[in-house]
Formats: structure tokens, sequence, C-alpha cells
């Protein structure tokens, strides 16, 4: 997602804030300001109003990372690989590297953020009823206790059985287990997902019609969300299955042009023009024959002028990592599910430590094309152009 800020990393996790979160953070803040907390605390000043929605506001978003965090730890306990959390305006998100490998695991890991969130719910209705009788009726008691109605919400919201909502992940998992097919079961889910997405859209064009504009305009949006999240999910998982039994070796380019790593990129690319070298995108190699990066001409294109007869081919490369680097007997419906989140153009096939092809997004996209079309990709005989 663009536009977003960096938080830090939790256990090696990158933790973003999209720059819509701070439009959320205003409008619950200026409601709780001017209506909801005058209304159940009558007699404080403004400022005290301001200051006790600002931190009840921020509280929330902090729950809701402690919502998406769950889903993090729990993931990673069954051995799935966590990419990034982000918070947005409507809620947050973990993005996964890969998925869980059984129904079971699928579960605990969707429930786990609901879980976390009705339990922050119990500590502030717990913490509202504790508290001495000088504070009952003020601010403070007030905060706590739209605290714990706020985190009851967001978790039982999350459990409805609609996709990409955490009930939709159970109601998945729940499908998985009893039909052993897990992209059909994607795509039923998902199929729930966009109805109940359509019908919080009427919801809440209804509403605006009733006269509730804030309330009909966001209850709108968050379906439009579910919706269209629903409906990308739904095609990705019919591509999946169409790309079941593929493999890397299907679809690889085998015994690709390579870049030597200490050409220079003036020469390097004075060889692919007078060669005849159709293709955009090399892995780089070093003296022992072994890959180390991946370059194209977008890469070098952008070095300066006056620094293309100095700079190596090894300085200017992208270096490999275990995003970039694939395996030849890999499915390469979990290649798709890695490359969607990143804008890579290529990957390495490597087997052994040994260079034997390379898989370009071009690549990916002609195999997903032919799988709509019923037909599996055949490895190719000869060069191809990307």
């Amino acid at each position: 997602m663009n536009g977003t800020i960096p938080l830090g990393r939790y256990a090696g996790i990158p933790i973003r804030a999209h720059w819509s979160v701070m439009l959320t953070v205003a409008l619950l803040t200026v409601l709780m300001a001017q209506d909801i907390l005058p209304a159940a605390a009558p007699g404080a000043t403004a400022v005290a109003y301001w200051l006790t929605a600002l931190a009840a506001a921020m509280s929330l978003i902090a729950c809701l990372l402690g919502h998406e965090l769950a889903h993090a730890v729990l993931a990673h306990r069954f051995g799935v690989r966590v990419k990034s959390i982000t918070l947005w305006a409507l809620g947050g998100a973990t993005t996964f590297t890969d998925e869980p490998c059984t129904p079971k695991a699928s579960a605990l890991v969707a429930v786990a953020g609901p879980a976390v969130s009705i339990v922050l719910s119990g500590l502030f209705m717990l913490v509202t009823m504790i508290m001495s009788p000088a504070w009952l009726g003020g601010l403070p008691v007030t905060g706590f206790a739209w605290l714990a109605v706020a985190n009851l919400v967001l978790g039982v919201f999350n459990l409805l059985p609609a996709a990409p909502l955490d009930g939709g992940r159970l109601l998945h998992a729940w499908l998985w287990h009893r039909s052993g097919d897990k992209e059909r079961a994607t795509v039923r889910a998902t199929a729930v997902g966009q109805l109940f997405g359509y019908l919080l859209v009427g919801l809440g064009v209804a509403e605006l019609f009733a006269g509730d504009t804030l309330g009909g305009v966001w209850l709108a949006l968050i379906g439009w969300f579910v919706a269209s999240a629903a409906s990308t999910e739904g095609q990705q998982a019919q591509v999946l299955a169409g790309l079941e039994g593929v493999r890397v070796r299907d679809v690889m380019t085998p015994d690709p042009v390579v870049a030597p790593g200490w050409w220079t990129i003036d020469a390097f690319a004075d060889h692919v023009a007078t060669a005849g070298i159709r293709h955009r995108v090399f892995p780089v190699q070093s003296f022992d024959g072994k890959p180390t990066g991946l370059v194209s001409l977008a890469d070098l294109a952008s070095t300066r002028a006056q620094s293309q007869r100095q700079t190596r081919l090894h300085d200017a490369a992208r270096p490999l990592d275990p995003d970039t680097t694939v395996r030849a007997g890999e499915p390469l419906a979990d290649v798709l599910r890695r490359a969607a989140p990143r804008t890579n153009s290529a990957f390495v096939v490597v087997e052994n430590h040994v260079l034997v092809g390379i898989l370009t997004t071009a690549d990916i996209m002609r195999a997903v094309e032919l799988a709509r079309l019923g037909h599996r990709p055949v490895q190719p005989t000869g060069p191809t152009q990307w």
C-alpha cells in the first residue's frame, strides 16, 4: 500500500501506518469531543473533552495494532512468514508471504485478532467498573467505557463470515476442512464476502436517505472495501486453482542470457545493443558462475550517464534474497502469491546454487492467461522476450 509511514518493527515485522489513519483519528476525536463526551459527562472544560477524545482515539488505533499483531504472532508460530502490518482508515492488514498449511492453523490465525479485541474490551470494561466512585461519571470512565464498546464492536464485526474479514477466514477454513480443496473454499468464501459487502453498501445508502450522513458514508465505504477485496481474492483463487500442478520449470526461460558482474554498465549496454539481445532483465553472475543479483535495462538507464563507464554491473544490480530466488520444482502458485505484493520484474531460478533459468512477471502472467483459457503452459523450447 503506497503512502505509508514506518512506525517500527516487532519481531522483525515492519509496521506501517497509511496516511488515512490520521483522518480516522481526527474524525473520532471530533465526534467524541463534540458529541459523545459532552453528552455522557457534562460539565467538563472544552480542553478536557478534546484531550480525552484524542487519547481515546489514539488508544483505539493502538488496540487495532494489537489485533493485527495477534494474527502475526500466531501465524509465526505456525511457520507462516509475515511480510508486514499496515494500519489504514478502515482497519488494519497483516500481509503474509505464504499461507497456513492446514485448515486448523488458518482458523486459529484468523480468530486470534478478534479474540484479542474482545479480551481488550473486557479489560476496559473491568477498569470502568472498578474505578473509584469519585471518578464515576467523569471523563476517564467515559473514555474507558467507549474503548470497551469500540473493541467489542471491532471484534464482533470481524467475526462476521465474510471474506476478507476474519470471520470470512474462519468460514474459508471450515469449507477447506469440509471439502479438502483450499482454492474452491476460497472462491465460495469470497462469494459470501461480496454479497455481505453489497448488503453493507445498501444499508449505508439507506442511512444516507434517513439523514445519517456520517454513518451512511462510513458504512458504505466499509461495504465497498469488503466487496472489492472479496472480489479480488476470489479472482486470484480461481487463477491459483487453474495453476495447480504447474511448476516453475514449466514456465521459466532456461539458460538465460547473463550479465557478467565485472562488466561496466556502458560495456554491457553496448553488448546488448550490438548483439541484438531483446531481453530486458538479466541475472548477474560473479567470476565463479554463481548468481549474485538481478539487473534490468531500466535500472541501468537510471544510472547517471557519467557513471556508466565506471560502474560495474554487480554494483548496479539488486542483490538476490529469498523473495527474488525460486526453485525449478516450486509450484508456480506459490511464486504468484509471493509476486503479488511486489514490484520486482523477475525471479532467478536456482538449483544447488547454480543458475538454471529466469522467471519474469511476464512469464507468470502468460501462465495465468493460459490457465484462464483452460490450458497448461509448456516449457519454452527457445529464448523468449522479457
